[in-house]
């Protein structure tokens, strides 16, 4: 008896354990359906203010990819043993709509010279796509989920799910996705020069600051190329791997001899269809702080006319190549308006280029007002927060192009790419674009690891659990007039050359399919407009009801610093936005406004007055 009953608790134990090992194992961990705008600290502290689910559903176009988060709050417990899949998103024809998946791995920053909610561990680095996991003590996990619809995805609902097994326990998230009847252009309309710098990549990778001695143009590419999933271009890749010699001439000053851009067949020439108009520039001039040293030293062979000499040489060898001509030259890099003796060298030097070249187009980086240099300037990119002011928006009517930037400056409450800033912010950066009428987005790099004098300041690159980024570390926290969390750098390094994506460069790619929405709204409402019969009673409200959504509200923005933090609003009239893109498709079917009725969702409050 006594043996029969010990048999029996044996035999319970390891019925337990079985069970356990087959998902029936009870687990107190938490597992939620959270926004792609939702940074999260690591410890957990700002769970309790994010909107969390036990399922999600997400719209997309077609050429569009949508993301949300994977939350697992384990209650500060470790998980030694996790799991992470998904099952494939189908439609009723079974038709997949691609997903894919990326750990969140975190950051630390520092006290930074804006105010900010949190210093310490933010969500950031997005680190390849593995099965199983593992969370340290008092720490929260976290996976990204990306659902990608191609150019000719069958439109519909399709249907999947998240499965997450922790501890022997199986949590399922149902996943519900959308995809829309239209399509988003690609390349699209925004201009999206980004930067991403071959010196920057050799000094990690080689400790070599020539990429030309030790970094192949292909494994340049791999960098350059994942650019194009994020609706970005690569501003700098005309003047990567050029060949140019130099000769003295009789007063001993070097001077270009030729120019040799055979090499750009292999990069400009696999990417320059891939992107819009006027995405890289073919060449860029100096800094406006070297102009100023140049005049205050009075540098032998720095006129106006020395320093344009190069560019219409590299103009004539670009267009020996065929490429294309619908880029840009990068003018003097932020000089100061105020200075007049600057602002004449930059003037002169800009006529000298013109004279040779009139259809080339200069871009100008500036931080105010430059009247001298109107009629000169074709694309003004001007910093985020001079966008708005009257010189800019002057310009536009007269028809120069307008651009926005941020780099370093100006720092939060404007929006900016700071690691540790609402995620809305880099929303925000577009949307305020658009507001103000610009047709393009410039920053510096995505890869700004290193300083401009090649010593590699992010020290800890590549990540891995025992060597975490800490931006502390990172130039642009140490300048002398400012500490910034995550400046220039959108991608990490990861090993063996992989680019490792963040957080922050997929929300930006939201931010300019954001702007791609407008657009085609924007074009599909002129069509329908220029039908006679909706230029009457009926047919004219709903051409009104259009354009009344093609404006932002000061409810959404109203200034680089003005901005609704929430993102509901946003996320409303983006959805309004697609349903009368969608309406739009209809009518120019069938032309028929009889048959139209203003779509305007359950439960979802309209962000306009004039069509509520």
């Amino acid at each position: 008896m006594k043996y029969s009953y010990l048999f029996k608790l044996i035999l319970a134990f390891f019925i337990c354990v079985a069970m356990s090992s087959n998902g029936f194992a009870e687990s107190s961990a938490n597992v939620w359906s959270v926004s792609s705008l939702d940074k999260l600290w690591r410890n957990g502290a700002n769970l309790g203010r994010i909107d969390k689910a036990k399922r999600t559903y997400l719209e997309l176009a077609k050429n569009e990819a949508e993301s949300f988060q994977i939350v697992i709050d384990n209650h500060g417990q470790p998980v030694s043993q996790g799991h992470f899949s998904i099952t494939p998103m189908i439609n009723t024809d079974g038709v997949v709509l691609d997903m894919r998946w990326h750990e969140v791995d975190y950051v630390r920053t520092g006290s930074a010279s804006y105010a900010t909610e949190h210093v310490g561990w933010w969500s950031d680095i997005l680190k390849p796509q593995q099965s199983e996991f593992s969370i340290r003590g008092n720490r929260i996990g976290a996976f990204w989920i990306t659902l990608t619809a191609s150019a000719d995805q069958p439109a519909g609902i399709y249907r999947g799910n998240v499965e997450v097994t922790i501890d022997g326990k199986l949590h399922v998230i149902p996943v519900q996705a959308n995809v829309r009847k239209f399509k988003l252009p690609k390349p699209g309309n925004f201009a999206t020069p980004f930067g991403v710098y071959a010196k920057f990549l050799s000094k990690h990778y080689y400790d070599n600051i020539k990429p030309e001695e030790c970094l192949s143009i292909d494994n340049f590419m791999r960098w350059a190329n994942i650019l194009d999933e994020y609706r970005m271009a690569p501003k700098n890749i005309g003047f990567e791997y050029r060949q140019i010699n130099f000769q003295e001439n009789a007063h001993g000053i070097n001077v270009i001899s030729s120019v040799d851009l055979t090499n750009l067949k292999n990069t400009v020439g696999v990417i320059q269809n891939k992107v819009p108009p006027y995405s890289f520039c073919i060449y860029r001039m100096a800094s406006g702080f070297t102009i100023e040293k140049w005049l205050k030293e009075k540098t032998p062979g720095k006129t106006p006319q020395d320093v344009a000499a190069p560019v219409n040489k590299i103009l004539k060898e670009w267009k020996a190549l065929g490429f294309r001509t619908d880029q840009y030259i990068y003018g003097f890099d932020e000089p100061k308006a105020h200075n007049p003796e600057l602002i004449k060298f930059i003037e002169e030097t800009y006529k000298y280029i013109k004279r040779e070249n009139p259809e080339v187009k200069i871009m100008q980086t500036i931080g105010a007002p430059a009247p001298k240099l109107a009629g000169l300037v074709d694309i003004w990119c001007a910093k985020l927060d001079v966008l708005s002011k009257p010189f800019f928006q002057e310009r536009k009517k007269k028809g120069d192009t307008l651009w926005s930037y941020v780099c370093i400056s100006p720092t939060p409450p404007t929006a900016n790419l700071c690691v540790d800033e609402p995620a809305i912010d880099h929303r925000m950066l577009v949307w305020h674009a658009r507001k103000f009428g610009a047709e393009g987005f410039l920053y510096w790099a995505v890869n700004g690891w290193t300083d401009w004098a090649g010593r590699n300041i992010s020290k800890d690159l590549p990540i891995d659990a025992t060597n975490p980024i800490d931006y502390r570390d990172h130039l642009m926290y140490n300048l002398e007039w400012q500490n910034m969390n995550g400046d220039g750098v959108l991608l990490y390094a990861g090993p063996n050359l992989e680019p490792w994506r963040s957080v922050r460069i997929e929300v930006m790619r939201d931010a300019i399919e954001d702007y791609e929405y407008f657009e085609l709204l924007e074009k599909l409402t002129a069509k329908v407009k220029a039908i006679p019969i909706f230029q009457k009673s009926n047919g004219i409200r709903i051409v009104r009801a259009a354009e009344n959504l093609l404006t932002i509200p000061d409810s959404i923005v109203k200034e680089h610093n003005e901005f609704n933090q929430d993102p509901t609003l946003m996320m409303i009239r983006r959805r309004e936005i697609g349903d009368m893109i969608e309406q739009m498709l209809n009518i120019l079917e069938d032309q028929d406004y009889k048959k139209w009725v203003f779509y305007k969702r359950q439960n979802a409050k309209s962000t306009d007055k004039n069509i509520e």
